[in-house]
């Protein structure tokens, strides 16, 4: 101790442990008005930020509240946002995945896919195996082409080439 100003007083250091605090009138380590003890220093108190309303968001170095990135204001909180999928796909843990459906076999054929195979219909004409036996008949069912006219032209050309 040392005696000052008639009084016995602790011996002091000048120095402040705490980076930027001062001595006061009393003798004692303080930091300067409108600065806190924050660490090992003194420094400016951060401003209290209100709660975010929105489940998930944060605030940022304005102190604005948002969602953090990758996500985005869904159903009341950050939500990552809903992946639209190829056609045939599915969002299946987190990726488009194709669906297998079952493939049918094509308008006009039969069988299981791939195995489809055309359906066949009864034919227009149906000819009698018996018949077949007379050579005539054949000669019968195809039409026979007309042998070709000429005609007179009155102005006494001769037209060939002509079907009536």
């Amino acid at each position: 101790t040392v005696v000052r100003d008639g009084a016995c007083r602790p011996i002091v250091s000048k120095q402040c442990p705490i980076r930027g605090q001062l001595r006061d009138a009393n003798g004692n380590c303080a930091c300067p008005d409108g600065l806190e003890v924050r660490g090992k220093a003194c420094q400016r108190p951060k401003p209290s930020q209100e709660q975010c309303t929105i489940r998930g968001q944060v605030h940022n170095k304005r102190g604005d509240c948002v969602c953090p990135r990758g996500t985005e204001i869904r159903d009341g909180a950050c939500r990552k946002p809903q992946v639209e999928c190829a056609p045939g796909a599915e969002f299946i843990d987190g990726q488009c995945q194709p669906v297998f459906t079952r493939r049918r076999c094509p308008v006009g054929t039969t069988g299981r896919y791939p195995d489809c195979t055309p359906i066949r219909r009864r034919p227009g004409i149906e000819i009698n195996p018996g018949i077949l036996l007379n050579p005539n008949v054949l000669q019968q069912l195809v039409p026979q082409r007309q042998p070709r006219r000429i005609i007179q032209d009155p102005s006494g050309a001769n037209i060939q080439n002509f079907k009536p």
